[in-house]
């Protein structure tokens, strides 16, 4: 029986599968951050929008008023605006270092396979031998007793 095959990178790709699993989670919550910007700007978007198609305002308070709130909703749009061109500069960096990551665990999984095959075809081939090596004794034997 062939001793057991050890990897002795194992460690290494344990490490690395948990970092890619750690950078998986941050990109994750990178484009959740990223969904929530931009429904924010769909819903600034539409209150700009409904805020001047309301009825004609004949009041000069509620004029000022109106326009006091189109500014707010202006100034929260722009800096929605930044924060979501930040999010997705982050998001962008997220997803790289994702990729890296998953590049270097995916070589280790093919090291620690091309391993794993040469170990299999080595011992298959020992085994193989050693079985040749009984048959040829045991047909030695049985035709030296004849």
């Amino acid at each position: 029986m062939p001793k057991k095959f050890k990897f002795r990178l194992q460690r290494v790709l344990e490490y690395r599968k948990l970092l890619k699993d750690g950078l998986h989670k941050a990109l994750l919550e990178k484009n959740q951050t990223v969904s929530d910007l931009e429904k924010k700007e769909e819903q600034i978007l539409q209150s700009l929008s409904e805020a001047k198609i309301t009825s004609p305002v004949t009041s000069g308070e509620l004029m000022s008023l109106l326009g006091n709130y189109i500014t707010r909703l202006r100034g929260e749009l722009a800096v929605n605006e930044e924060n979501l061109l930040v999010a997705r500069r982050d998001q962008q960096e997220a997803l790289i270092q994702y990729r890296e990551a998953a590049k270097e665990e995916e070589v280790l999984k093919r090291l620690k396979e091309k391993k794993l095959s040469a170990y299999t075809e080595k011992y298959e081939k020992e085994e193989a031998s050693f079985l040749d090596e009984i048959g040829t004794l045991k047909g030695n034997m049985q035709f030296g007793e004849k």
